[in-house]
């Protein structure tokens, strides 16, 4: 039921994210308003759902998760309904960027800890089978989109959104309250963990001189306890930082990809026919992608770190060479290349984390990267559409995409190197 859940949520996640990365054309003539506008809009979705996640990864480990994940169900359907009653890009901002981005992140972060948690053995599978439902949003989203708006105008289109997005109540009652795990014993049978939780006991502080009931000590227990109760420990692993990178750079080029990719085409002079083809045929690309990496990763023919690199250089040589693509057959070389890529990097960062992250953990631990994509996701919403209303093309801003993913591949390449230094083990 759980993988039910989260396979449904990311499906109409992606569904309402690509359905209004089609409507940006639309909105922008309808508002009057530049492109970069409506774009940092729908970006503004993606980042606020991914920064309210440090707080939902807290209330998820004590709270229970039905009744987050309904609540936020509600809420985006009702949200997305009045949004197709909207006046201004003002009230569609916050009914359809912030109110929506936090209601999402009540239905994914627990959904991502209780995946971790329940599939203990087969997490790669489930979360590979998860990853598919969202590439079949892609693959879906761009000609429906397109035919409702051609049906029934954006308002229309917005409001059939809404109901169908009203499924998502279904899905949050599908949750579970975490199961809290003794880390004692899951760390060391955890595959490669390097995860070390901060503990401090009164024979610890005994050990370095202290008295327990001293204010030193008082001091530096509730220091710890709320490390540890906000998941700020985390940041003590340097193989987490390096995994939050790489997978907030990767969040970042998609979100742009998602938002841009059919208005890129349009720049081209592709036909709105031919852009949401290529849209639908990178989905399933992307859908490959997420299929193929489990029995590579299973039959040991890569590596978690071998799969990051080999999939964050693909995409950056993509992006690179978007520029230099101007047909249909060109155009879906390159992003069938892209998505590839990224349906083998998306899951690998989830896998490679659950490695070196403790149980009970989880949660925080998905919350606080998605808090850190958070602040990077809104910036291709930003950035390429400024570049459009100044040149007339998205290539210089598609490029700036790549050079985003090179960060992420250059940060995994560092924590390879000071693991190897070290002398430790390298998955």
């Amino acid at each position: 039921m759980i993988l039910l859940s989260c396979c449904v949520t990311l499906f109409l996640y992606e569904v309402t994210l690509k359905s209004l990365a089609v409507l940006l054309p639309t909105l922008k003539d309808q508002f009057e308003t530049y492109t970069w506008v409506i774009g940092t809009m729908i970006s503004l979705l993606t980042s606020v759902r991914d920064l309210t996640g440090p707080i939902v990864g807290i209330l998820a480990s004590n709270i229970n998760n039905r009744v987050l994940g309904m609540l936020g169900g509600i809420v985006i359907g009702v949200s997305t309904v009045c949004a197709s009653f909207g006046y201004s890009v003002y009230v569609l901002s916050l009914l359809l960027s912030v109110i929506n981005g936090i209601s999402f992140a009540l239905l994914l972060v627990p959904g991502y800890a209780l995946l971790a948690q329940y599939f203990d053995t087969h997490y790669s599978l489930a979360i590979g089978i998860v990853y598919a439902s969202a590439s079949l949003g892609l693959m879906a989203a761009p000609p429906v989109a397109q035919l409702l708006l051609d049906t029934y105008g954006w308002r229309g289109t917005l409001l059939i959104i809404g109901g169908i997005n009203c499924h998502l109540i279904l899905s949050g009652s599908l949750l579970r309250h975490q199961q809290q795990v003794d880390s004692s014993i899951t760390a060391t049978e955890s595959l490669q963990n390097t995860y070390s939780p901060l503990s401090h006991t009164s024979d610890d502080c005994e050990a370095f001189g202290w008295q327990s009931n001293s204010l030193k000590s008082s001091t530096f227990d509730r220091i710890n306890a709320f490390m540890k109760f906000s998941g700020l420990d985390l940041f003590a692993n340097l193989s987490f930082l390096a995994t939050s990178v790489i997978s907030t750079s990767m969040t970042a080029l998609f979100t742009g990809w998602i938002v841009y990719f059919i208005p890129h085409c349009l720049a081209k002079g592709l036909t709105p026919f031919e852009a949401a083809f290529l849209a639908t045929a990178s989905g399933f690309s992307n859908l490959i992608g997420h299929v193929i990496y489990v029995p590579l990763l299973s039959n040991n023919l890569i590596s978690l770190r071998g799969g990051l690199y080999f999939s964050g250089i693909v995409a950056t040589v993509a992006l690179l060479a978007d520029r230099y693509t101007s047909t249909v057959t060109t155009v879906f070389i390159s992003n069938m290349m892209l998505l590839l890529a990224i349906g083998i990097e998306y899951p690998l960062c989830d896998v490679y984390m659950k490695s070196i992250v403790e149980p009970n953990s989880l949660a925080k631990a998905y919350g606080w990267r998605m808090g850190l994509s958070g602040l990077v996701r809104i910036i291709p919403g930003f950035v390429l559409g400024w570049i459009y209303d100044h040149t007339g093309n998205y290539d210089a801003g598609f490029t700036f995409l790549g050079a985003i993913q090179a960060v992420g591949v250059l940060a995994i390449a560092a924590d390879h190197m000071r693991l190897k230094i070290a002398g430790e083990t390298i998955s």
